[in-house]
């Protein structure tokens, strides 16, 4: 029997029997005379051996069973040791054995080798089967036990996430032959999983093994997160490496441990990796994944209404993270601001005393208010601000401002202000060359003086439709400066505003401008008045501008049968964008038949007129060609005539009518004139009889 069996007898009390069978006595049941009573001094994994004696009682004959076993194990004969052998030599210790616990007995108590035969050992107190029992219980092997592999350390490295975990791994000797060692992850604060499964923090389902030479293997994990390693012969050491996941989120510190035992070993060894994303790992350019805090500002707010910043955390954490609100009243005062309040999610809570304030994991944003308190004294432009500062792992601090204005610039449509509106009459509208007027008037004065901007805005005009702006607030007119600035004078509620409008020949058509007010400082609001200028002789007065076109079309003369009329359509001004007229051909004396398809050419070719007869002159154009082919025939028809109407549409005024003769009499222009009229000839008769 081996001291493992043994030791799980050692719960009970364990015998050796006059057989040599070992035994464990039921509780009650007493020793018999002869027999060996078996203890062990755990902590030092002694055995203590007592034989029965017939009496009952016990006597301690462990220096005796030692002496024999180291003689048989030296090769000398146990039956001739002497006196000094004999049992009685032993001392008697009472007659009740004592139970010590289980047998913890190692390689390191191992006794030489021996072939001698037992002959005679009962001649000494004992029988031959109870020492060869003894002699198995203390092991008496042939030659050395081979060394035991241990492993005898792992590191427990501290990387960046995003880098390789290297796990050191020493063992107890160098192996001689292949070992197996057994090895286990195991998640703490970090978890492993795949490298792309979310929430994962390293990779569990591969390890790569270096060993001492370079070589490398790799091995898969299974489920539980156990892998086993045959290492070769001569290895003393060799490392385990697994990939760690990076990612934005702040995490703080994560572990997780490599445990290794061998075969012989029963205790692991831990070694624990921990993975940082807080900028305090190795390297120059260590993971750092803290959140900066940040905070918006709140911009201006009307006295009376609540100024609202947002916090934005720049990564989220795994975890709930802390940061510190502050008010500066900056040149607010008491009784202007109420209460600074947060909400993170479960709704609106006044800020503690110390300011702390919890995010919850996994948010990046969060709401801070306060409202300004309205009351009814003008106290102009207050600012203030809200800090925001990190607290453990988040960085950075910064300070978002607000504006509370009560002088009428706040936002909305109904701000706080008591201080004078601007507003600026329209000039109505006007005909092209007279003068637009304006004016400008405060709704209260002021005891001093004020400022307006005054502004031009073009619209439908362009450089050269209009003059220069100017204004009068009693002492002159006075072009307006480049930057529109005017002052009005102390207690002065309105002043005059004017332009001139420029003549031209050119059709325009109804051009709409404005000219803007705007108060500064002191004058609140804004307002523009606008202009018509018009040259279609609707203006107002007995003789308003009308620049609009008329349209005439020339005559195209006489002309030969087979020869083209060219006529020429002619308005009387340009116009700044297009115009249209429309064409009408009169046959007159001709015929279907006797004219080709009237035509028209405004400068990109010639283009049969539609049926519609409308034809779009360009911008800026005065004149075009129209033109028709007579068709010649041997048939003599005589002069023909026919004409062409044009008449305007919208804004191009009047009708005309351009004329063309057909000849074929030979009258016709050119040298060679058309000439279809006939000759009369007529036959002889010959001679004839008389009657």
């Amino acid at each position: 029997m081996d001291r493992v069996a043994l030791s799980s007898l050692m719960s009970n009390v364990v015998v050796i029997g006059l057989d040599g069978n070992l035994r464990s006595l039921e509780s009650g049941q007493l020793p018999q005379p002869g027999e060996l009573i078996i203890e062990e001094v755990s902590d030092t994994s002694e055995l203590i051996v007592q034989q029965v004696t017939p009496q009952g009682s016990s006597i301690n004959v462990t220096d005796d069973v030692t002496a024999l076993i180291e003689a048989i194990a030296s090769g000398e004969d146990p039956t001739a040791l002497g006196e000094d052998f004999e049992p009685a030599a032993g001392e008697e210790s009472g007659s009740s054995p004592q139970n010590t616990g289980a047998i913890d007995r190692t390689g390191a108590e191992l006794l030489a080798s021996t072939n001698f035969e037992t002959v005679g050992i009962d001649g000494i107190g004992l029988s031959t089967t109870q020492a060869l029992s003894l002699l198995d219980l203390f092991r008496v092997i042939n030659g050395p036990v081979p060394p035991t592999i241990l492993v005898q350390e792992i590191s427990s490295p501290t990387i960046n996430e995003g880098d390789q975990v290297v796990f050191d791994i020493t063992l107890s000797q160098t192996t001689e032959d292949n070992t197996d060692v057994i090895l286990s992850l195991l998640d703490g604060t970090a978890t492993g999983g795949s490298a792309d499964e979310n929430g994962s923090d390293y990779v569990n389902e591969r390890v790569l093994i270096t060993f001492s030479d370079g070589t490398t293997e790799e091995v898969s994990v299974g489920e539980s997160g156990t892998f086993t390693i045959s290492i070769p012969p001569g290895e003393s050491d060799f490392t385990v490496s697994i990939d760690s996941i990076d990612d934005s989120v702040f995490e703080g510190p994560e572990t997780f441990t490599l445990s290794g035992t061998t075969e012989e070993q029963s205790t692991p060894v831990t070694g624990t990796a921990t993975i940082l994303d807080d900028g305090s790992g190795p390297g120059s350019n260590p993971d750092d994944d803290r959140p900066a805090v940040t905070m918006s500002d709140a911009g201006t707010v009307n006295e009376g209404e609540t100024a609202n910043f947002k916090v934005t955390l720049s990564n989220a954490s795994e975890s709930t993270v802390q940061v510190e609100l502050g008010l500066n009243l900056g040149d607010t005062e008491v009784g202007d601001l109420g209460t600074l309040e947060y909400n993170t999610g479960s709704g609106w809570v006044a800020v503690p005393n110390d300011g702390v304030v919890t995010v919850p994991a996994g948010q990046t944003e969060f709401d801070v208010r306060i409202a300004s308190i309205d009351d009814a004294v003008y106290e102009g432009p207050e600012d203030f601000s809200v800090t925001v500062t990190g607290i453990g792992a988040v960085q950075g601090s910064d300070t978002g401002t607000a504006t509370i204005v009560d002088d009428g610039s706040g936002p909305g449509p109904d701000p706080d202000d008591d201080r004078p509106s601007v507003t600026i009459s329209d000039a109505g509208t006007i005909n092209e060359g007279e003068t637009a007027n304006f004016k400008v008037t405060l709704s209260n004065a002021s005891e001093s003086t004020v400022q307006v901007e005054l502004g031009l805005n073009l619209g439908d005009t362009e450089v050269g439709d209009l003059g220069t702006l100017e204004y009068n607030t009693g002492s002159g007119w006075v072009a307006v400066p480049n930057d529109g600035v005017v002052t009005v004078p102390a207690g002065q509620t309105e002043f005059d505003v004017r332009i001139a409008s420029v003549d031209d020949a050119v059709y325009e058509g109804p051009e709409d401008f404005s000219v803007t007010v705007t108060g500064i400082g002191a004058v609140q609001g804004s307002d523009t008045g606008t202009a018509t200028i018009v040259d279609d002789g609707t203006g107002p007065g007995p003789d308003p501008d009308d620049d609009r076109p008329n349209v005439t079309i020339s005559d195209a003369g006489t002309i030969n049968e087979g020869e083209t009329a060219n006529f020429k359509v002619t308005l009387s001004n340009a116009s700044e964008s297009t115009v249209q007229v429309e064409l009408g051909l009169n046959l007159g004396d001709t015929e279907a038949g006797d004219l080709g398809t009237l035509e028209y050419n405004t400068g990109s070719g010639w283009v049969a007129v539609p049926n519609d007869g409308v034809v779009t002159v360009p911008a800026g154009q005065t004149e075009f060609d129209v033109r028709i082919a007579s068709i010649d025939d041997a048939v003599y028809e005589g002069p023909e005539d026919f004409s062409v109407t044009v008449t305007g549409i919208g804004a191009v005024q009047g009708s005309d009518t351009g004329t063309a003769t057909i000849v074929d009499d030979g009258t016709g222009p050119g040298p060679d004139p058309d000439d279809d009229r006939p000759s009369v000839t007529i036959s002889d008769a010959g001679t004839i009889n008389e009657g």
